[in-house]
């Protein structure tokens, strides 16, 4: 039987995040089990895409296709 709590050490985060290029773009993040959902990017970002985390440091990188830009938070969206 799978245990999620098993897997969530195995992953290192307690949350699952994900981007939206639709009429509002947004990056957002929820919990494994898919409460606490929340917006954690709102603001200057068009097209987030290229999403990737790194643990160790604490940080969420993605890529935005409409300003060929790299960009950095926090896991929390704080500190852009």
């Amino acid at each position: 039987m799978w245990d999620l709590k098993e897997e969530q050490r195995c992953l290192g985060s307690q949350y699952m995040y994900w981007t939206d290029w639709g009429e509002e773009p947004r990056i957002e993040r929820a919990g494994m089990d898919g409460s606490s959902r929340r917006v954690i990017v709102e603001e200057e970002i068009y097209w987030p895409n290229g999403l990737t985390i790194d643990l160790q440091e604490q940080k969420l990188y993605w890529a935005d296709a409409k300003l060929s830009f790299i960009h950095r938070a926090n896991l929390d969206g704080t500190a852009r």
